[in-house]
Protein backbone atom coordinates (compact mmCIF):
# COMPACT_ATOMS: atom_id res chain seq x y z
CA UNK A 1 0.00 0.00 0.00
CA UNK A 2 2.77 2.41 1.28
CA UNK A 3 4.80 1.82 -2.34
CA UNK A 4 1.63 2.59 -4.65
CA UNK A 5 1.16 5.60 -2.52
CA UNK A 6 4.29 6.46 -2.63
CA UNK A 7 4.56 6.19 -6.85
CA UNK A 8 1.07 7.11 -7.39
CA UNK A 9 1.62 10.40 -5.18
CA UNK A 10 3.32 11.89 -7.71
CA UNK A 11 0.85 12.17 -10.37
CA UNK A 12 -1.71 14.70 -11.25
CA UNK A 13 -4.55 12.55 -11.49
CA UNK A 14 -4.48 11.36 -8.45
CA UNK A 15 -6.89 12.12 -5.39
CA UNK A 16 -7.19 11.02 -1.67
CA UNK A 17 -10.72 10.64 -0.13
CA UNK A 18 -12.57 9.13 2.94
CA UNK A 19 -14.71 5.85 2.73
CA UNK A 20 -17.68 4.91 4.83
CA UNK A 21 -20.23 2.91 5.11
CA UNK A 22 -22.20 -0.53 6.90
CA UNK A 23 -21.51 -4.23 6.30
CA UNK A 24 -24.30 -6.86 6.90
CA UNK A 25 -22.23 -10.23 7.57
CA UNK A 26 -23.33 -13.93 8.32
CA UNK A 27 -21.73 -17.17 9.04
CA UNK A 28 -22.43 -19.41 5.95
CA UNK A 29 -23.45 -22.52 6.34
CA UNK A 30 -24.70 -21.95 9.91
CA UNK A 31 -28.17 -20.37 8.71
CA UNK A 32 -30.71 -22.39 11.62
CA UNK A 33 -28.17 -20.86 14.30
CA UNK A 34 -27.26 -17.70 12.95
CA UNK A 35 -28.55 -14.59 12.07
CA UNK A 36 -26.95 -11.17 9.99
CA UNK A 37 -25.25 -8.66 12.06
CA UNK A 38 -24.99 -4.91 11.05
CA UNK A 39 -22.04 -3.30 11.55
CA UNK A 40 -20.09 -0.57 9.50
CA UNK A 41 -16.33 0.41 7.98
CA UNK A 42 -14.42 3.56 7.30
CA UNK A 43 -11.19 4.82 6.00
CA UNK A 44 -9.20 6.33 4.15
CA UNK A 45 -9.20 5.56 -0.16
CA UNK A 46 -6.47 6.40 -3.15
CA UNK A 47 -7.77 7.27 -6.49
CA UNK A 48 -5.46 6.60 -9.23
CA UNK A 49 -6.54 7.47 -13.02
CA UNK A 50 -5.11 4.84 -15.55
CA UNK A 51 -6.69 6.01 -18.52
CA UNK A 52 -9.79 7.69 -19.77
CA UNK A 53 -12.40 5.61 -18.10
CA UNK A 54 -10.15 3.43 -15.64
CA UNK A 55 -9.34 4.01 -12.31
CA UNK A 56 -7.48 2.01 -9.08
CA UNK A 57 -8.11 2.20 -5.80
CA UNK A 58 -6.72 1.04 -3.05
CA UNK A 59 -7.76 1.44 0.30
CA UNK A 60 -7.09 1.42 4.00
CA UNK A 61 -10.45 0.70 6.29
CA UNK A 62 -11.44 -0.44 9.81
CA UNK A 63 -14.24 -2.55 9.83
CA UNK A 64 -16.37 -4.84 11.98
CA UNK A 65 -17.71 -8.01 10.67
CA UNK A 66 -19.33 -10.90 12.51
CA UNK A 67 -22.80 -12.69 13.32
CA UNK A 68 -25.74 -12.74 15.97
CA UNK A 69 -26.54 -16.48 17.33
CA UNK A 70 -30.67 -17.10 17.28
CA UNK A 71 -32.37 -18.72 20.29
CA UNK A 72 -32.81 -22.14 19.73
CA UNK A 73 -34.90 -23.32 22.69
CA UNK A 74 -32.35 -25.68 23.64
CA UNK A 75 -28.66 -25.06 24.46
CA UNK A 76 -28.19 -21.06 23.49
CA UNK A 77 -30.58 -18.84 24.44
CA UNK A 78 -28.57 -15.43 22.69
CA UNK A 79 -25.19 -14.46 21.50
CA UNK A 80 -22.89 -12.96 19.41
CA UNK A 81 -19.01 -13.30 17.25
CA UNK A 82 -17.59 -10.26 16.10
CA UNK A 83 -14.18 -8.91 14.90
CA UNK A 84 -12.73 -5.89 14.37
CA UNK A 85 -10.00 -5.79 11.48
CA UNK A 86 -7.90 -3.96 9.05
CA UNK A 87 -8.84 -4.15 5.65
CA UNK A 88 -7.02 -3.48 2.38
CA UNK A 89 -8.91 -3.42 -0.83
CA UNK A 90 -7.29 -3.27 -4.19
CA UNK A 91 -10.24 -2.40 -6.47
CA UNK A 92 -10.04 -1.71 -10.30
CA UNK A 93 -13.00 0.51 -11.55
CA UNK A 94 -14.46 1.10 -14.81
CA UNK A 95 -16.26 4.59 -14.53
CA UNK A 96 -17.57 4.99 -18.36
CA UNK A 97 -19.59 8.18 -18.88
CA UNK A 98 -23.44 7.64 -19.82
CA UNK A 99 -24.39 11.37 -19.88
CA UNK A 100 -22.77 14.62 -19.44
CA UNK A 101 -21.40 14.21 -15.67
CA UNK A 102 -22.90 11.34 -14.91
CA UNK A 103 -20.90 7.81 -14.86
CA UNK A 104 -21.44 4.17 -14.87
CA UNK A 105 -19.11 2.79 -11.64
CA UNK A 106 -18.25 -0.75 -11.74
CA UNK A 107 -15.61 -2.04 -9.86
CA UNK A 108 -13.61 -5.74 -8.97
CA UNK A 109 -10.86 -6.55 -7.01
CA UNK A 110 -9.03 -8.21 -3.95
CA UNK A 111 -8.26 -7.60 -0.40
CA UNK A 112 -6.83 -8.73 2.35
CA UNK A 113 -8.13 -8.53 5.76
CA UNK A 114 -5.91 -8.25 9.31
CA UNK A 115 -7.92 -9.34 12.26
CA UNK A 116 -7.05 -6.95 15.16
CA UNK A 117 -9.25 -8.01 18.33
CA UNK A 118 -12.96 -9.60 18.88
CA UNK A 119 -15.29 -11.35 21.39
CA UNK A 120 -17.72 -13.87 21.58
CA UNK A 121 -20.79 -13.92 23.69
CA UNK A 122 -23.12 -17.14 24.63
CA UNK A 123 -25.55 -17.69 27.01
CA UNK A 124 -26.88 -20.87 27.46
CA UNK A 125 -29.59 -22.51 29.20
CA UNK A 126 -28.33 -24.22 31.59
CA UNK A 127 -29.13 -24.67 35.19
CA UNK A 128 -25.49 -24.29 36.01
CA UNK A 129 -24.62 -20.62 38.28
CA UNK A 130 -23.12 -19.12 35.56
CA UNK A 131 -24.39 -19.52 32.18
CA UNK A 132 -22.58 -16.72 29.93
CA UNK A 133 -19.57 -17.35 28.54
CA UNK A 134 -18.02 -14.21 27.18
CA UNK A 135 -14.11 -14.20 25.51
CA UNK A 136 -12.17 -12.78 22.66
CA UNK A 137 -12.09 -15.75 19.64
Amino acid sequence: MLVFSFIFSFSTFAQWGAKGGMNISDIAGYNNVSENMISAHFGATYDYQLSKDWFFQPALLFTTIGFNLKDDKFLIKDGHVKMHALEVPFNLSFRPKVVKNIRLLTEFGLYTRYALTGNKVYEYYSDIDSPNIDESP
